[in-house]
């Protein structure tokens, strides 16, 4: 699974030397990898670049991140 995190901008560092940015929304998607496409043809990178477009840098920080689960067994 692939986590987008929007991030919209709230202001400046303390030094005035990079923008902060605080939590606006997330979209999670299962597709099976980033260059796979869904059934109506589009891939995550079509999707992340879409939410590139509307919500445009510097005002908002738009990132992917891939989540990873495993299982262990227990014996108790």
């Amino acid at each position: 699974m692939y986590v987008i995190n929007v991030a919209k901008k709230y202001g400046r560092s303390w030094d005035n030397k990079e923008d902060i940015y605080s939590f606006y929304f997330r979209v999670e998607t299962d597709m099976v990898d980033v260059s796979g496409t869904t059934p109506h043809g589009s891939t995550l990178l079509d999707l992340v670049e879409e939410m590139r477009t509307n919500y445009p840098s510097p005002h908002y920080n738009v990132e992917v991140s891939e989540v990873t689960t495993y299982r262990k067994d227990v014996n108790i």
